[in-house]
């Protein structure tokens, strides 16, 4: 159950985000009561038949999140898959407007779960086991106790979701689960479940391999990198070889809209002035504010570029009032005014510190400076420094410099640039729907390969089930076939 608290780790820990004070803890504790009420007092039900017959034996997608880059990761990969061979899988109430149509579509909200007698003592005996390990993880870390309730509510969710999609998997038998993020709150139950029916198991990467925790160790059995680098560096982290596929990023590549003036005054800057990005990144609030006060320090009253500050899709414009206020003349924009390929067209300079919108910026042939004015490790973009050749700077004021050589300084610009080009070489073997076909071509190899192992069944066991076993039944069987019977 490791996976399931990667995002409690990453995001309320690591970055900061969560809250442990008195009333914080009394909310943990009334959100576990729930979640155990809703585990044990919920009759079992079952999903409509008619369903189930249409959907046997397709691949399983997720669609994790609402953010355009979750979509435009996956989205592609399902189109090569085929909508009509896919079910795609999410929180959400419908299925995102990216995605092909003809794709078929669950939401967890109507999600099936077996009765509490088939896997609430399984439970219970294993809660007992994660709060022996979090008393001695709270000894060797001087971690407090307040942090108790959250993981156990976390974790109650968790098991609550993997015996739902236990579940679901053995009446849907798909030939493969996919994944944007394998390490998600709400797709790593659902890896677990695929794994522990020995349904062979895929997630892409959505960012930068940056620390060496969050995308390792894997859930899933098979990874999808974007290129060399990539695999070089999960290899670095422990990941078996065999596990790693250069599959390419499925991102598209192309340019946003060709007018990168109309571009600009949709979002009020002037068209002809240089515009200078800032990338924020979701970390500790006083690394964020003191990362944005540099970046705004060094362009406050130049009136020869545009200083535009791009807020992470996690963050909104009431958190820098502050700095809003004491820089009027920074543009600061909530990440859904510009898309991915709308700021990236407009930007002429992109600043970040560990992102990967630094990398995406690269890929399109904008000059990345890497921002150091803060204690949060480099992560990943310690890699854009010293392979791609990235400026650091640490104050506001080389920054300004350094902005201002690479804007007057054809030279040095094109330096810059084609030693990025180099890195971008190694970093992606390919994008877009090259990317997403060369995937979509593995997933199939594997899970024919996989069917083909074991004969007559789609569901193995790899492993002791939580859920009590009824008969997987074969569905191992070619996609014409299904839809004949379908029909």
């Amino acid at each position: 159950m490791g996976p399931t608290l990667n995002d409690l780790f990453f995001i309320e820990l690591l970055n900061g985000g969560g809250r442990w004070d008195a009333r914080s803890v009394l909310r943990d504790v009334t959100r576990f009561g729930y979640w155990a009420a809703a585990a044990t007092l919920s009759r079992s039900r079952r999903l409509d038949r008619l369903f189930v017959e249409e959907h046997r034996g397709k691949v399983v997608c997720t669609s994790i999140g609402e953010q355009s880059r979750f979509a435009n990761l996956i989205g592609p990969v399902i189109r090569q898959l085929g909508a009509a061979d896919v079910l795609v899988v999410s929180p959400s109430r419908e299925v995102p407007p990216s995605f092909p149509g003809g794709v078929g579509f669950l939401s967890s909200r109507v999600l099936s779960y077996p009765p509490a007698r088939a896997w609430w003592p399984s439970y219970l005996s294993a809660a007992r086991r994660w709060s022996r390990e979090l008393r001695a993880c709270r000894r060797l870390r001087g971690v407090s106790w307040r942090l108790g309730p959250r993981f156990h509510s976390v974790l109650l969710l968790a098991a609550r979701r993997l015996v739902g999609f236990e579940l679901l998997l053995r009446e849907l038998r798909p030939s493969a689960v996919v994944t944007e993020y394998d390490r998600n709150a709400f797709s790593a139950p659902l890896i677990l479940a695929a794994r522990a029916l020995g349904i062979p198991t895929f997630t892409l990467l959505h960012g930068l391999i940056s620390l060496p925790y969050g995308y390792t160790p894997l859930a899933a059995e098979t990874v999808f990198v974007w290129g060399r680098h990539g695999k070089r560096t999960l290899t670095e982290l422990g990941v078996a070889p065999r596990r790693i596929v250069v599959g390419g990023c499925p991102l598209p590549r192309e340019s946003g809209p060709a007018n990168r003036e109309t571009t600009r005054e949709a979002a009020g800057l002037p068209p002809a002035r240089a515009v200078v990005l800032l990338a924020t990144n979701p970390v500790r609030s006083r690394s964020r504010r003191r990362f944005v006060e540099a970046f705004c320090a060094a362009f406050a009253g130049d009136e020869q570029v545009s200083a535009v500050v791009r807020l992470h899709p996690s963050e909104s414009l009431s958190f820098y009032s502050r700095e809003r206020e004491r820089f009027p003349g920074i543009t600061f924009l909530e990440n859904r005014r510009w898309s991915l390929a709308e700021s990236l067209e407009a930007a002429d300079v992109v600043v970040c510190h560990n992102s990967g919108y630094g990398l995406d910026a690269m890929a399109r042939g904008r000059p990345v400076v890497v921002l150091g004015a803060t204690s949060e490790p480099l992560g990943g973009a310690r890699a854009f420094v010293e392979e791609a050749g990235c400026p650091l700077v640490e104050t506001g004021s080389e920054l300004a410099a350094v902005v201002g050589r690479i804007l007057g300084e054809r030279g040095f610009r094109d330096g810059l640039l084609g030693k990025m080009a180099e890195f971008v070489g190694e970093m992606y073997e390919s994008f877009g729907d090259d990317a997403a076909a060369r995937i979509a071509a593995d997933i199939r190899s594997r899970a024919e390969e996989a069917c083909s192992a074991s004969p007559g069944a789609s569901v193995r066991r790899a492993s002791q089930p939580v859920v009590s076993p009824e008969p997987p039944g074969g569905a191992c069987e070619p996609s014409g076939k299904r839809r004949a019977r379908s029909a």
